[in-house]
Parts: C-alpha cells; sequence; structure tokens
C-alpha cells in the first residue's frame, strides 16, 4: 500500500531489533514490512544517534525526527 504510515510503535520496534543487531530483512520478514521501510528507519536511527545509547527513542523523539525527515506534501496549483 503505498504512502502508508508506520505507526511510532513500530519503528521503535524497529529500532529495538536493530540495537539487538539483527539484519533489515529478518525484521522486514518477522514484522512485514518492506525491506526499504525499515532500511530508511535504520538511517533514521543512525543519524538521530538512537543506535548508539542505551535507552530506546521515545514516542516524541520518534514522532519529531519522522516529521522532520518527511517531505513537504505537494503543492498543488489552484
Amino acid at each position: 500500500m503505498a504512502g502508508r504510515r508506520t505507526p511510532v510503535l513500530d519503528v521503535r520496534e524497529i529500532v529495538r531489533r536493530l540495537k539487538l543487531g539483527q539484519g533489515v530483512r529478518r525484521i522486514a520478514r518477522e514484522l512485514g514490512t518492506n525491506r526499504r521501510t525499515v532500511a530508511k528507519y535504520k538511517s533514521l536511527a543512525l543519524a538521530a544517534g538512537w543506535l548508539l545509547r542505551e535507552e530506546l527513542p521515545t514516542a516524541q523523539e520518534i514522532e519529531q525526527a519522522v516529521v522532520g525527515a518527511a517531505p513537504p506534501p505537494p503543492q498543488y496549483p489552484e
């Protein structure tokens, strides 16, 4: 389904599994999501430093990072 948003808890689960050392393909398979989606959130987690710290990111941190990384909505002529 194109354009589906990934819930914050799913992103947190992806980060948790990445911290455990699981691979992108395994995470995608077990969570039923696309490998590219997992890879996108892996890049986001690396950039935000979430994989280096002990605790998982909060829902608010994930929300801010995802909103900041999202492309702006398209502008249509009126």
